[in-house]
């Protein structure tokens, strides 16, 4: 694995400072980009205990998951977590 500095957008550079603000150790970065259709970067980060883990999260709430049509309905997310509740909003 390199430890090479790369350019990252700086909402990235921005949760793991976050995350680095809230004491998590061994903050790292993913850079994904040539790797995963899914998503450009992770941001890895350990916390100590329940209420750091809550605390360092606290700024990743939500994933948005965004796809091609072809790819929303091979994944079926909607399907896959089938026990959540779920709105479906309709254009404006």
């Amino acid at each position: 694995m390199t430890r090479e500095p790369f350019d990252m957008p700086p909402d990235v550079r921005q949760a793991a400072r976050c995350a680095l603000d809230r004491k998590a150790s061994a903050v790292t970065v993913l850079d994904l980009r040539n790797l995963s259709p899914a998503t450009d970067f992770f941001v890895v980060a350990t916390g100590r205990s329940d209420v750091q883990v809550r605390a360092i999260a606290d700024y990743i709430d939500y994933v948005v998951h965004v796809f091609h049509p072809a790819v929303r309905d091979f994944y079926r997310l909607e399907e896959l977590w089938g026990d959540a509740q779920s709105m479906v909003l309709e254009e404006a």
